[in-house]
């Protein structure tokens, strides 16, 4: 995916999108539709969502790094602006990520993985396998460097917070983060 378009295309290119404003969070709070996102009643919002990012492991071999955390998007509408909605941001080492919005919760783990971590252990004799950790979606959820670097760089702010990068070979996964678009 190059861009969040391919989330929420814009109006009138065969999609409902054509949001303004996008904001992030990444610490868990209470948003209120109405008054924080000038939001009506019936309204919709865009929403993408990455949890916590994997912690890597360390081994005898060196160790490999963490994949990236889990994501959900999609749109819904929002039936009474006036009622909060509630985000938890997922914790690192996997933790998920959740969005509750008209009484119903949706979480990371309903979707998809974004990244592999990066793999250099030795299989059988000294066959290494080497798999490069992958970049997530627009710099979110990417996986972690192995020990030795095998896998590539870590993409992103060091660390991952609120971005739910996998950490690098016996490092700590950041943490998630909620984009809301409206």
């Amino acid at each position: 995916m190059s861009n969040f378009s391919d989330f929420f295309p814009a109006a009138g290119s065969g999609g409902g999108g054509g949001y303004k404003n996008v904001v992030k969070y990444t610490t868990s709070t209470t948003v209120n539709p109405a008054t924080e996102l000038g939001i009506e009643d019936g309204g919709t919002i865009g929403y993408f969502m990455i949890g916590g990012g994997y912690n890597g492991a360390t081994d005898s071999y060196g160790g490999n790094g963490g994949r990236g955390g889990n994501f959900l998007s999609g749109t819904v509408s929002i039936t009474t602006a006036s009622t909060d909605l509630t985000l938890v941001i997922g914790a690192s080492n996997g933790g998920n990520t959740t969005l509750t919005v008209n009484g119903t919760t949706l979480t990371t783990a309903n979707g998809g993985y974004t990244g592999a971590g990066a793999d250099n252990h030795v299989r059988s004799g000294n066959e290494s396998v080497m798999a490069g950790a992958t970049n997530g979606i627009n710099g979110y959820g990417h996986g972690g460097a192995s020990a030795s670097n095998f896998g590539g760089q870590a993409q992103g702010p060091s660390g991952g917070d609120g971005w739910g990068h996998g950490g690098a070979a016996g490092g700590t996964g950041g943490t998630g983060a909620i984009l809301i678009y409206y």
